[in-house]
């Protein structure tokens, strides 16, 4: 993953994940992360806080709701988290 270290967008759309994957947390430069269509129902909180430069979540199509602490975590901060 040392290769992705500096990677700003990802898509990872309609891929069955029921969690965002650890190694995206390690992407300390991400700035745009879509996971739409995807079978994910949360986002940690704790987890959330390592994606500091995140600026844009797609999160349409999960069963994430508005009050899930990882969302809420990142709206706080100024990310724009579509759900």
């Amino acid at each position: 993953m040392g290769e992705l270290a500096h990677l700003r967008t990802l898509k990872l759309r309609n891929n069955r994940f029921t969690a965002l994957p650890a190694a995206a947390y390690t992407m300390r430069h991400l700035t745009e992360l879509d996971l739409r269509d995807n079978r994910i129902t949360t986002l940690p909180a704790v987890r959330a806080v390592h994606l500091k430069y995140l600026q844009k979540l797609d999160l349409r199509w999960n069963a994430v709701k508005p009050s899930d602490d990882g969302v809420q975590a990142l709206v706080g901060r100024g990310c724009i988290v579509y759900l």
